[in-house]
């Protein structure tokens, strides 16, 4: 067999390959290409000189339960935002991206499941009510995407 054969089977096996990978994405992945339905942002309010500890309770916590969400399909990605103020009625924002327009509501049943099992990881013994409060929450609806890969 010639090296120019032996080459255009090679290649012709890393297309194949390379087809193949594409149509059989993980679910996670597949479901991160899709676009939210609704994002929901739920704000916080730390306790006096608790917010660190407050982010980590949320990481620890919310998030290890967010990041199955994600990969059960549930959700297409959280994330936590700091308002970098002592002053205004919040804190601390989480930012969730849901599938379903009807956000949180549309997957509870589903997430109770995933709480349910959860174990809670107190940062320095302190649980939520420890650390701070939930202040607040708004659903949007997306009306436009941009950015690389929307």
């Amino acid at each position: 067999m010639g090296l120019f054969r032996v080459t255009l089977i090679i290649l012709g096996l890393c297309v194949a390959v390379t087809i193949a990978g594409c149509r059989t994405a993980a679910p996670a992945e597949a479901a991160a290409q899709r676009l939210p339905e609704a994002v929901e942002w739920t704000f916080l309010k730390a306790k006096p000189d608790q917010r660190e500890k407050l982010r980590a309770f949320i990481i620890a916590n919310w998030f290890a339960m967010d990041e199955r969400a994600v990969r059960e399909g549930l959700m297409r990605s959280y994330r936590l935002l700091d308002s970098k103020t002592e002053e205004g009625p919040w804190d601390l924002a989480v930012e969730v991206e849901y599938f379903d327009e009807r956000g949180y509501e549309g997957i509870k049943e589903r997430f109770d499941a995933i709480r349910a099992e959860h174990v809670m990881q107190p940062i320095d013994g302190n649980v939520m009510r420890d650390l701070g409060a939930v202040v607040g929450s708004r659903r949007l609806y997306p009306a436009a995407h941009g950015g690389a890969g929307r």
